[in-house]
């Protein structure tokens, strides 16, 4: 276990106890917001675990919180299900990701036993278990987690919920993952199409699903679909964040490789030259960063030809 995890641990479950607010646990486990009470007796439980011991290892002190409330309540009773929920997205948030997915998978079973398999909170915590999966490089499980929970969360909430959103943007993931680009593809394509309809062009988060989907051509060798989609978040991030932002010139970076592979050499010279220039400001001329700009550039204008400006 790393370092900042055994110094961080027992604060962070700390934390969430004290500021997780019931109101998330309940969205995280699909109940809509009734768990008030169970979270408090969660926290009671917890406040004296903590009183009684010294804890290192925020493993054991978690182990020890679980047990005191399961010996307490009974092993299904709903307090168990706001420990569980806390706990496993503190690991996950600590990057804990083994423990946060064996805390899941009980999690998981839990609220398939007390809830049945069609419960909103049994879809959240199969598509937790799978994102864990997923992050862990274990894609084909998570996929087959993930088609039957997205089926059941596109019924539940929409096409259009942001969780439904969440879940089509984690399983295309996984189907990149697996190298399935034409599967992945219409999926990542109707969430950028919703994001715009429902939030507009320059969102983040629109933004967000326009690079997942430009990544996905990018890997499928697909440069005109990468470009395209490269294009669109570069308007959003000069007219948002203006021409010289870190995330502007990451942008002008990767655009800058697209039209390079698309044979557009000149246009990829001149986005490089603005990247060079950008990062220079920036950075200074000697950073890791404008120096890579700088070998990017000089790539690019050997191969249109520029041999004078090469060098």
């Amino acid at each position: 276990m790393n370092s900042l995890l055994k110094k961080w641990g027992r604060v962070a479950l700390l934390a969430a106890v004290t500021c997780f607010a019931p109101s998330v646990v309940a969205q995280r486990l699909g109940d809509g917001g009734s768990l008030q009470r169970e979270w408090e007796l969660a926290g009671e439980v917890f406040r004296e675990v903590d009183a009684q011991q010294e804890y290192t290892d925020p493993r054991q002190m978690n182990d020890a919180w679980l047990a005191a409330v399961k010996e307490r309540y009974g092993a299904t009773h709903p307090t168990v299900l706001v420990t569980l929920a806390a706990s496993g997205r503190t690991f996950f948030d600590l990057g804990d990701l083994q423990k946060s997915l064996e805390i899941y998978r009980e999690l998981l079973e839990l609220t398939t036993e007390l809830f049945g398999i069609d419960h909103p909170g049994t879809t959240t915590t199969q598509l937790n278990v799978a994102k864990l999966l997923a992050e862990q490089g274990d894609y084909q499980g998570a996929l087959s987690l993930q088609i039957e929970a997205l089926e059941r969360r596109r019924r539940h909430a929409g096409s259009e919920h942001e969780s439904t959103l969440e879940a089509m943007g984690d399983m295309a993931r996984s189907l990149r993952g697996l190298g399935r680009f034409s599967e992945a593809r219409p999926i990542l394509e109707e969430v950028v199409a919703t994001r715009r309809k429902m939030l507009g062009e320059w969102d983040e988060k629109t933004l967000s699903a326009r690079i997942s989907l430009g990544t996905l051509h990018r890997d499928a060798q697909n440069w005109e679909g990468f470009r395209e989609q490269l294009q669109a978040v570069l308007a959003a991030r000069r007219r948002i964040l203006g021409e010289n932002a870190p995330e502007t010139l990451r942008v002008k970076s990767h655009l800058g490789t697209a039209l390079g592979e698309l044979g557009r050499l000149w246009e990829a010279v001149e986005i490089v030259e603005e990247l060079v220039e950008g990062r220079r400001g920036t950075l200074g001329p000697s950073h890791p960063d404008t120096l890579g700009a700088s070998l990017q550039l000089a790539s690019l204008r050997r191969d249109a030809g520029d041999v004078a400006k090469a060098h």
